[in-house]
C-alpha cells in the first residue's frame, strides 16, 4: 500500500492513470520536490526558510500546488504529527495550519487548497 492515510483512495486514481502496481513506488516517488533538498546552505524550503522568507514560501507553494500527490502529502504530514510545509500548508504537529507561517497565503490561495484538500481548512 502506497500510503495509510484515509484517502487512499485518490492514490489509487493516480496509479491506475498511470497504469503501474502500487507496489512499483511510493507516493514520494512523485512528489514534485522529489531529489530537493529540504534544506541547503542555499535555501531551506520547507521549513526555516519557509518560515522567515515569503519569497522562499511562495515558490514552495507554487511547486506544491502543481504537485500530483499535495493532498496526501499534506494528510501525510497530519497523520504522522509532522511540523513544516507538507502539500503547501506549513503544519503544527497538531495538524493544524500554522496561521502564523502561512500569513503570507491571500484567501484565494486557501480556497485554493480547501479544493484539493475537500474541507475547510482555516
Amino acid at each position: 500500500m502506497l500510503c495509510s492515510w484515509k484517502g487512499e483512495h485518490q492514490m489509487t486514481k493516480v496509479e491506475d492513470m498511470l497504469g503501474v502496481d502500487a507496489g512499483d513506488f511510493q507516493w514520494t516517488d512523485l512528489a514534485a520536490c522529489k531529489g530537493l533538498p529540504p534544506q541547503s546552505p542555499e535555501k531551506d524550503w520547507f521549513f526555516d526558510g519557509y518560515e522567515t522568507n515569503k519569497d522562499i514560501a511562495k515558490t514552495t507553494d507554487q511547486m506544491c500546488n502543481a504537485c500530483p500527490v499535495q493532498r496526501i502529502c499534506g494528510e501525510y504530514a497530519i497523520e504522522n504529527r509532522l511540523e513544516g510545509c507538507w502539500g503547501g500548508i506549513y503544519w503544527t504537529p497538531q495538524g493544524k495550519p500554522d496561521a502564523v507561517r502561512n500569513n503570507h497565503k491571500q484567501p484565494k490561495d486557501w480556497k485554493g487548497l480547501e479544493r484539493v484538500y475537500g474541507r475547510p481548512l482555516m
